[in-house]
């Protein structure tokens, strides 16, 4: 969801949307509202036919819960298609910034564009409940954990959103505010400055934001605290803090929150440190404390930045090249931006990713105990497994940032059994870094120059 964010965001900030001149507002109204009225309806339908289903056939629950998750993947890409429709033909971009005047605001007029994403996202959102509300109904715990009403439902799941929401929309405005500075004169070394500042004020201040947003309390002291600190300082990490993650038992995932030393937090999911045992929460400890080690949130930080600006400067090129094309050629033209930018997300982010992953993964066999690779691998595998079944998952299901189970558990037990494997993966991971550096470094030198030119 965190990718989806962030591309739909880089769409609305930096293409070419809408035409340059007023539209009929009443006419732009009535489609996007025609469109989320389908969004809601494309939720609403297999929902009520999956509550129909479930109390027909509750013993079937956990195939019905699997369709589900289906459902929400399959809905979610027609959200967003649906969605691209409001920007290319029902003329909302240009009501937003040429009919009410918002073009010269700072990153207000993105949040009114993003405003029918955002409804057709909580229409959604309503009708799985029901499903879920069925499911729950259905199940043997219903009478000792209850369910919690819509409003509370709907209050977690947007603040989760919301919260991811937040980090692509600072950056975005951060860099916009950097352009529109540019053009009304700032000096580059000012620009630069403001971009630095911008990106350190904002990674001090979202982690801070997300543990309150996600509804997060300390890990209480005891010997699972004490146990997971040891790792920490085995490692040479102080933390801010260890955080629970409160999500009524429906998920099972650990994260790792700061750019900056201070502050920095892993939050263990309720469900997770109910479920796994000591040693494999250590190895999921060990595992995030990987990221640190690699420096991989700075490594997707290089990779976001230069994805940016190449993205920038494309529509910024394309926005001076459909001026003088019909309103058809300007809307293929925008389709293949936006086919051109999924794909290269698609590509690479995904690549990058999985490879940062098994990185970590294997400071997740080898760091936080003194005895052989074998047995650490035997215990993040088990870790692994758990996780993939209290997430409704199988392990041959192939993530967009983390791949299977089964792939990670094959490459680790090659790189444990082969320690000419595992140089030899550092050294290429060492040259990917190294790439991605440079090209930030050139592309941005390259830019410079073309805007002292």
């Amino acid at each position: 969801m965190r990718l989806i964010f962030f591309l739909i965001l880089a769409i609305v900030f930096f293409a070419p949307l809408g035409e340059s001149s007023p539209v009929d507002v009443t006419r732009a109204v009535i489609l996007t509202s025609f469109v989320l009225l389908l969004m809601g309806l494309t939720a609403e339908l297999p929902s009520s036919y999956l509550v129909h289903r479930i109390w027909r056939e509750p013993s079937r629950r956990y195939e019905w819960a699997r369709l589900l998750r289906h459902l929400r993947r399959l809905h979610l890409g027609i959200a967003i298609g649906m969605y691209f429709t409001t920007l290319l033909f029902c003329g909302w971009p240009t009501v937003v910034r040429q009919n009410w005047h918002m073009a010269q605001t700072l990153f207000l007029d993105e949040v009114f564009i993003l405003l029918p994403f955002v409804l057709g996202l909580i229409f959604s959102w309503s009708s799985f409940y029901r499903v879920e509300r069925a499911l729950h109904l259905t199940s043997d715990w219903a009478a000792l954990e209850p369910m919690p009403s819509l409003g509370e439902f709907l209050k977690t799941i947007a603040r989760y959103h919301l919260g991811l929401l937040l980090e692509p929309l600072l950056v975005f405005a951060a860099i916009q505010g950097a352009i529109q500075g540019y053009d009304s004169g700032w000096a580059w070394y000012v620009v630069l400055g403001f971009g630095l500042l911008s990106l350190l004020a904002i990674a001090w201040f979202l982690p801070w934001v997300w543990v309150r947003a996600w509804d997060t309390h300390s890990l209480s002291q005891g010997p699972r605290r004490e146990h997971l600190q040891k790792i920490c300082d085995r490692m040479g990490y102080q933390l801010t803090d260890l955080l629970v993650w409160n999500t009524q038992g429906q998920q099972a995932a650990a994260m790792l929150l700061g750019y900056l030393p201070r502050p920095r937090f892993v939050i263990f999911s309720d469900l997770l440190l109910d479920q796994l045992s000591e040693d494999e929460l250590a190895s999921v400890l060990a595992h995030e404390l990987g990221h640190l080690r690699y420096r991989h949130l700075w490594v997707m930080l290089v990779y976001t930045l230069l994805s940016l600006l190449f993205w920038t400067v494309a529509c910024w090129k394309l926005s001076l090249a459909v001026q003088a094309l019909s309103f058809t050629d300007q809307i293929l033209m925008e389709l293949a931006l936006f086919s051109s930018m999924i794909l290269y997300v698609r590509l690479t982010l995904t690549e990058v990713s999985r490879l940062l992953e098994r990185e970590a993964d294997l400071v997740a066999c080898t760091a936080w105990h003194d005895q052989s690779p074998s047995f650490g691998l035997s215990i993040y595998a088990g870790a692994l497994h758990r996780v993939a079944q209290l997430n409704g998952e199988s392990p041959d299901h192939v993530g967009w940032l983390h791949g299977s189970v089964t792939g990670r558990l094959e490459f680790l037990q090659n790189v444990v059994d082969d320690p000419y494997a595992q140089e030899h993966f550092l050294r290429r991971m060492l040259w990917l870094k190294t790439g991605l550096v440079a090209a930030l470094v050139s592309l941005s030198l390259w830019v410079w120059f073309m805007w002292q030119r």
